[in-house]
């Protein structure tokens, strides 16, 4: 349906898409081309003419058709600007702009664009937020205390050749990938090393691994997922030829005082240790818990409040989530050829994310959402907490802008989720520190 404004029409097209009719007076046109035609006259230069002295004959033969475009282009910018301040719509891009007609005594032009939607949040009362219960355990300790002792483990090389490759083996191997026998890029390399239960390769060649024995060739078929990112490899079959150079053993460092101390703890006994693995692990487990409760809890406003978003935001998300994606792929090892996103890949998170911005601003605005000094202040001593000198670390924070608005925006953010939490029902889920940790 259409809008009149000031007898402008606004035509609603579909969705979110609008598209204005302005009309430009051809003799108001032609008389504004003269004037601005005067500003070009003083800097004319033509061979046999002073500097300013071109007739006007020959200034408009050189600069009519910029002038022309300037004038039309201005007319056009001040109507629409009249068109939205006589409106409540706010677009959300330069709109574009289109001529459809210049017989008669107008040019008549139209522009094409997206307004953001109206928003009212939705009923959160019938929503829940996941809030886990968990405690750092006496085990939790522990875990970790092994997991720092592997983070510093060594490797010694076993010179026995019949030992057979196992858990927490690291093998240095040469490997040819091929499909249906043909080599594909990325596939092959030499003095590769891999630690058989760090799951940092495809499962069935880790899986592979197991059980070989050094100098031994394998021939390991590997299966590639459906969605893996490199479309050329992306649910295909694949055979690796693997040579196994060398198999070595972990060895962990023993838990003596010197390990303790290099750990960081303030005396080097194992108490203090573990005391201090405690208090990490508290902190680390309070940050998993603000992740998982912001999760659920923007979750739940996205449930409750379904809109329609721009496309063309949507459109520059995908973009840059596809653009993201291949860098990190070009940083991960994969050759500009073989990564090969689509707009459908991204689609449907990037539709999502552009939909909670705007449920998130939304809040902001309706419910006056700002922030103190102290609140900005808890976001950055937070952050802090991961340094040994804390003070330093927020010294140094502070004195970049861009850094503080980015804590603000930390700690605007905080406040929206917990505005979020007070209108749901709450849902106590027990977990493990592990589970919580990998959820």
């Amino acid at each position: 349906f259409f809008k009149d404004i000031n007898k402008m029409t606004i035509e609603i097209l579909q969705g979110l898409e609008r598209k204005v009719l302005i009309t430009v007076n051809k003799a108001e046109v032609d008389k504004l081309v003269k004037a601005e035609l005067k500003k070009y006259a003083p800097k004319a230069k033509a061979p046999g003419f002073r500097p300013g002295k071109l007739p006007e004959k020959l200034l408009e033969q050189m600069y009519g058709s910029e002038a022309f475009e300037s004038v039309v282009q201005q007319k056009i910018n001040d109507q629409f600007i009249q068109v939205l301040s006589d409106s409540d719509l706010t677009p959300v891009s330069f709109p574009q702009f289109d001529l459809t007609s210049s017989e008669g005594s107008e040019f008549i032009f139209t522009a094409l664009f997206e307004v953001l939607p109206t928003i009212y949040i939705g009923d959160l009362s019938e929503e829940t937020v996941d809030k886990p219960i968990v405690a750092i355990t006496d085990e939790d300790v522990e875990t970790a205390i092994i997991g720092l002792r592997n983070q510093f483990a060594t490797y010694e090389t076993i010179s026995d050749e019949a030992h057979l490759a196992t858990e927490g083996d690291q093998l240095t191997i040469d490997f040819e990938g091929t499909i249906d026998g043909v080599q594909f890029d990325g596939g092959t390399a030499t003095d590769f090393i891999v630690n058989i239960g760090s799951k940092n390769m495809l499962p069935d060649l880790e899986n592979g691994l197991i059980a070989t024995t050094v100098n031994e060739t394998k021939n390991i078929t590997v299966n590639f997922p459906a969605n893996y990112p490199a479309a050329n490899l992306a649910g295909k079959a694949t055979n690796f030829k693997v040579t196994i150079k060398k198999i070595a053993k972990k060895v962990l460092p023993e838990l003596n005082e010197e390990f303790i101390r290099k750990l960081g703890a303030k005396n080097s006994d194992l108490e203090s240790l573990k005391s201090l693995i405690k208090t990490n692990l508290e902190h680390e487990l309070k940050n998993h818990l603000i992740t998982k409760i912001r999760s659920s809890a923007l979750e739940a406003l996205y449930k409750s409040t379904p809109i329609e978003v721009p496309k063309s935001i949507v459109h520059d998300e995908i973009h840059d989530m596809m653009n993201r994606t291949k860098e990190r792929m070009k940083k991960e090892g994969y050759s500009e050829q073989s990564i090969n996103l689509t707009h459908d890949m991204f689609e449907k998170d990037a539709k999502k994310l552009v939909t909670l911005r705007l449920l998130v601003q939304e809040i902001i605005a309706s419910q006056k959402i700002t922030v103190s000094d102290e609140d900005v202040k808890e976001v950055v001593s937070d952050m802090a907490f991961a340094y040994e000198d804390s003070q330093e670390y927020i010294k140094w924070y502070y004195s970049d802008e861009e850094r503080v608005q980015t804590a603000k925006s930390h700690a605007i953010e905080k406040k929206v989720i917990n505005y979020i939490i007070s209108l749901t029902k709450i849902n106590e889920v027990p977990y493990t520190f592990t589970d919580l940790v990998h959820s």
